[in-house]
């Protein structure tokens, strides 16, 4: 690998750790980084492994005010209030954080709308660049409200997941050439095919179970469909707005939070009918074990349609209807789909991901093409 004479910042309103969405890119990206003098702002520190010596991790605690802030709305159970405050606690935190580091970066890369330590970053250091990662519709983003085109006034890049983010990016103003589009990862080696039982014919979901996620046309189409010797299994929370949804619903399993890597593999098809993702981590990790995938456009996957599962458009009942129903007379193209499933996992590791960011970060500072 090139040799890398960067000084890089991090900043996450999350933990610096593998069990998140923020942390677990952060963890592989710092890993592949041993060029460069790391600085990562988090709201606290779990990694699961010794840090190289290379990354330094700073604690970003709430100033007082926004601490007793955050208190009085957990006890008002605002909890929409409570998370925009949190965010605009830790904006204001960290701009006091970095104030005195700020000429020393030459990338800082955020996972959070910070304007107010993007203008201190700028004031101090003109020539540092900012990147800002979206995920997702930004309205479930962060509690801003700030439009888009506010951000692209400070910020010099944006990373996005998926052609279905990078259009939402482009549809909202901003210029393609500021886009870098840098699919996600997966842990190969944790999340893998196991040996199951051939019957029943196992469906599964995994995430938040709502109705954003599409879960309501799932539940339709699987009362619709009526199958024998089948089951579709639910883990993640399940969210009050598809609990009408489940009345009478048979054969439904519903596991809340459980060891996914153990869990998945247990099932023959995963079915993510969302109508709004940047790019769902849940898709890599069952196509990493080897599970056909039924999804749409909007969750911003890798699948193939035809050749690791089907995509369907997000709530078309009818087409949910066939994919799942054909998957589940045809036991030939699961284990077709599910063998391109985890090949296709395979080319999509964090490692890989962690490169092509350390690539996005040298052609944002002009050391190669």
């Amino acid at each position: 690998m090139e040799e890398l004479l960067m000084k890089v910042a991090h900043a996450m309103n999350v933990q610096f750790a593998k069990r998140n969405k923020y942390g677990v890119r952060s963890y592989y990206i710092c890993a592949h980084g041993s060029d460069a003098k790391i600085t990562v702002f988090a709201r606290g520190n779990s990694a699961f492994e010794p840090l190289p010596l290379n990354i330094t991790i700073r604690n970003i605690n709430l100033i007082i005010y926004y601490r007793f802030k955050c208190y009085i709305l957990k006890l008002l159970r605002k909890k929409d209030q409570k998370r925009k405050a949190v965010w605009k606690g830790f904006n204001v935190s960290l701009a006091r954080a970095v104030e005195k580091e700020a000429e020393g970066f030459d990338i800082v890369h955020t996972w959070e709308w910070i304007p107010e330590t993007i203008q201190v970053l700028k004031r101090k250091n003109p020539e540092v660049k900012i990147i800002r990662d979206v995920v997702v519709n930004r309205f479930y983003e962060y509690y801003s409200g700030t439009p888009i085109t506010e951000e692209n006034k400070l910020v010099d890049y944006f990373f996005c997941p998926s052609a279905f983010s990078t259009e939402r990016l482009i549809s909202w103003g901003i210029p393609p050439s500021k886009i870098f589009e840098i699919p996600f990862g997966v842990d190969c080696d944790l999340y893998k095919p196991h040996e199951k039982e051939e019957r029943p014919v196992r469906f599964c979901f995994s995430g938040g179970v709502s109705r954003r996620k599409g879960v309501d046309s799932l539940l339709r189409v699987w009362k619709r469909l009526n199958l024998k010797d089948a089951e579709l299994h639910l883990y993640g929370t399940i969210r009050e707005d598809v609990k009408e949804d489940l009345a009478g619903a048979r054969n439904v399993i519903c596991h809340g939070f459980v060891p996914l890597p153990d869990e998945l593999p247990k099932n023959h098809v995963y079915v993510f009918p969302s109508t709004l993702e940047g790019s769902a981590k849940s898709v890599y990790e069952a196509l990493a074990c080897g599970l056909p995938v039924i999804t749409t456009p909007d969750s911003g996957s890798i699948v193939r349609d035809g050749i690791e599962g089907y995509i369907v458009p997000p709530g078309d009942d009818d087409a949910l209807y066939v994919a799942i129903k054909n998957l589940y007379e045809d036991e030939r193209k699961r284990a077709e789909f599910g063998e391109n499933a985890r090949k296709r996992a395979l080319e999509y590791t964090w490692e890989r991901y962690a490169r092509a960011v350390w690539d996005a970060y040298r052609k944002s500072m002009g050391l190669i093409k």
